[in-house]
């Protein structure tokens, strides 16, 4: 596996990140010249993929294969977009960058790049006006912090969350102690489950 993040704060929510990841961008010009090169890899796989050659499961040959098999032939790529919505809403790069992330979501998954993005608010205006990229990622899975707004929490995890309301989290537990990190995580098969980040 290969980590790729975008931050474009430079670190400032991921501090720990710079140095553990394979490429760290910080800030948005080094960020939207990571995605293109993503966008390139992904446009470069598919081709290739279409003309791999695999054994199948009874030994024949097969020539092109439509799904992803992690370091066969190549590494699986995780990017995370960090505060999405800076660079999506940039003034320079955000109509590039709204047309590359939507590429991805939509087609990255089947030659081994997942796409992970991050934002305190998935409302359209935040993801440089695409409704597009929200309803895409949230057929993946979507975690969802305690929010204090019920119409942000809901609209966060779409239709997989059912009566499940973020929102309605405390702030703090019966003893006092903080709830900060618990969420809820919601998968593709419409079920949620609570959760904990540390």
């Amino acid at each position: 596996m290969c980590s790729i993040v975008i931050d474009p704060q430079a670190g400032l929510s991921l501090p720990d990140w710079p140095e553990g990841v394979a490429v760290f961008a910080p800030g948005n010009d080094f960020g939207i010249v990571v995605l293109r090169a993503v966008h390139a890899l992904m446009k470069e796989r598919g081709k290739r993929y279409n003309r791999l050659k695999w054994t199948d499961d009874q030994g024949r040959t097969r020539v092109g294969r439509a799904f992803f098999v992690p370091g066969d032939p190549d590494p699986l790529i995780c990017v995370t977009l960090d505060e999405a919505h800076d660079l999506l809403n940039d003034p320079q790069y955000g109509e590039e960058a709204v047309k590359i992330v939507g590429d991805l979501v939509k087609e990255a998954r089947k030659v081994g790049i997942k796409f992970r993005l991050a934002n305190q608010s998935p409302n359209a205006s935040e993801l440089g006006g695409e409704t597009l990229i929200r309803d895409i990622l949230q057929g993946g899975n979507n975690l969802v912090l305690r929010s204090g707004s019920t119409a942000t929490g809901k609209r966060a995890a779409g239709n997989a969350l059912g009566d499940i309301d973020p929102g309605a989290i405390p702030k703090e537990f019966n003893d006092g102690t903080s709830t900060g990190g618990l969420g809820y995580l919601a998968g593709p098969d419409n079920r949620a489950a609570m959760w904990r980040a540390p």
